[in-house]
């Protein structure tokens, strides 16, 4: 085969392959945004605005620091501080 020739059936393998991919991160941001969310709901109320941007987050390493910071503050607003998350 020359690097000329296309092989349909190996470019569609990459192609689901690489949707695998990125399902599995969403999945995963996903699972960690309802974490995360959890734990702040267990801890204090919390607005509809930080709701939103949690589960617009796709980084889920993003999403685990937050969990530790919603462990490790004593309220609401120090979580906040401690993320930089902020309503605007």
């Amino acid at each position: 085969m020359s690097i000329f020739e296309y092989n349909e059936e190996e470019e569609m393998r990459k192609l689901r392959e690489g949707e695998r991919e990125i399902w599995e991160k969403r999945g995963k941001a996903k699972g960690k945004a309802e974490d995360l969310l959890l734990i702040l709901e267990f801890r204090w109320t919390v607005p509809g605005w930080l709701k939103e941007r949690i589960f617009q987050e796709a980084d889920a390493l993003q999403l685990e620091s937050w969990m530790k910071a919603a462990m490790s503050a004593g309220t609401m607003k120090d979580f906040l501080e401690k993320t930089g998350l902020s309503e605007t």
